[in-house]
């Protein structure tokens, strides 16, 4: 496991308040949520079991929500010469303005 994964999997595991952690939490709402998806009024209103992990899901929003600003930083910086601030983005990016 890596440095980023033991820090997220230590930050969900920390009580937050009377003696449960958020993945304690996490767990327990997965867990009728899943009792409910697989019942028979579950699946006749097409509901589907959830079998994430937390550690997963947030590090994949993590991830997500980095390559949302990646995007953003882009999109900056072909539409404004001056967002071009090194020499490998004046030359990247300069060959768009030919």
């Amino acid at each position: 496991m890596n440095c980023t994964a033991q820090k997220i999997k230590a930050s969900v595991e920390k009580d937050i308040a009377a003696g449960i952690s958020t993945k304690e939490s996490w767990d327990s709402l997965i867990g009728k949520w899943n009792q409910l998806s697989n019942s028979i009024i579950g699946k006749t209103a097409g509901f589907k079991p959830v079998d994430t992990q937390l550690e997963d899901y947030l590090t994949a929003k993590a991830l997500d929500g980095l390559f949302l600003k990646i995007a953003e930083e882009e999109k900056q910086i072909r539409k404004d010469p001056a967002a071009r601030v090194t020499s490998l983005l004046k030359k990247v990016f300069g060959s768009v303005d030919r």
